[in-house]
């Protein structure tokens, strides 16, 4: 439990250090980390829920796995009442 602990705690202060130019203030954003057994419909669950106007979600990388399950930010994507802002990391 402890090295979950830490990682959840590693995975909201790198989530801040990401919003942080955003310059959003801090009334306006929040950070969930879902341990969802359906993420996208976790997601998609809260933004209903809670009137969300945005959503912005990573993109994961490429594999054969998610080609045929989809992906998280896809559902999310189709499903979601609100805006959808899909990010993903530069290929070097």
């Amino acid at each position: 439990v402890q090295g979950g602990q830490n990682m959840h705690v590693k995975h909201l202060v790198e989530l801040k250090h990401w919003a942080r130019p955003l310059q959003v203030s801090k009334d306006k954003l929040t950070f969930h980390v879902l341990e969802a057994h359906d993420a996208a419909a976790a997601i998609i669950e809260y933004a209903h829920n809670n009137s969300v106007d945005q959503i912005i979600i990573g993109s994961r990388g490429s594999s054969t796995l998610r080609r045929y399950l989809g992906s998280v930010s896809a559902q999310v994507v189709a499903e979601a009442e609100c805006t959808v802002t899909v990010v993903k990391q530069r290929r070097e």
